[in-house]
C-alpha cells in the first residue's frame, strides 16, 4: 500500500510531465488557464505545487483561475487584456527620435550623407 507521500509524489511527477508535454505549445493566455485548472483539481495544496511545477506566480495563477471560471474576461482573439502589456518605446518616451536625431546629427563618423 502507498503513503500519502507516495501518492502525493506520483501527482507531482504526472503533472510535471504534462505541464513539460504541452509548455512548447502554450502561449501566455493557455499557461495560465492550464495552470489554474491544474491547481484547481489538485485541490488543497494545489496552486502551490503548480507555481512549482510551473514557474507561475500565484496572481498569474488567479488571473488564470478568474478567466477560466468567466470572472475576468478576455477577448478570444487577445492573449492578454486590453492594454496589457509592455508599452512601446514611443508612448514611454515621445521625444526620443528626436533626441536620438540630435546625437547623431553632428557625428563625424560613418556616412555623413545618412545620419
Amino acid at each position: 500500500m502507498m503513503t500519502l507521500d507516495e501518492i502525493a509524489d506520483l501527482g507531482r511527477s504526472r503533472y510535471t510531465r504534462l505541464f513539460d508535454l504541452l509548455q512548447p505549445h502554450l502561449d501566455e493566455k493557455t499557461k495560465r488557464l492550464v495552470g489554474a485548472a491544474m491547481a484547481d483539481s489538485v485541490g488543497r495544496g494545489g496552486q502551490r505545487m503548480v507555481q512549482e511545477i510551473t514557474g507561475l506566480s500565484s496572481h498569474t495563477l488567479k488571473l488564470g483561475h478568474d478567466q477560466w471560471t468567466g470572472v475576468e474576461s478576455v477577448p478570444k482573439d487577445r492573449i492578454r487584456r486590453v492594454g496589457g502589456g509592455r508599452k512601446s518605446i514611443t508612448e514611454i518616451y515621445p521625444d526620443i527620435e528626436t533626441t536620438l536625431l540630435g546625437l547623431v546629427k553632428e557625428s563625424p563618423q560613418g556616412d555623413p550623407a545618412s545620419p
